[in-house]
């Protein structure tokens, strides 16, 4: 899901000639159930990486203590 996602907000991008950049996605904290901090993302926007929290069920990828969602 967050690969085609991804590919969505290019596809946005290209549609409306804006330079291609990840850096200026947001749409991957709109996601049900995402725990990620919007406020601290979004000030971020233009700049590489992103914050994420440990227990987000989309993006809490690297606790390696999780089994199940």
């Amino acid at each position: 899901m967050n690969k085609k996602l991804e590919e969505l907000e290019f596809s946005s991008q290209q549609a409306w000639k804006f330079n291609e950049s990840s850096d200026y996605h947001n749409w991957w904290m709109e996601m049900p159930g995402c725990k990620c901090p919007v406020h601290d993302n979004r000030e971020r926007a233009g700049f590489p990486g992103n914050i994420y929290s440990s227990d987000c069920v989309w993006h809490g990828w690297f606790d390696q203590s999780k089994t199940e969602l």
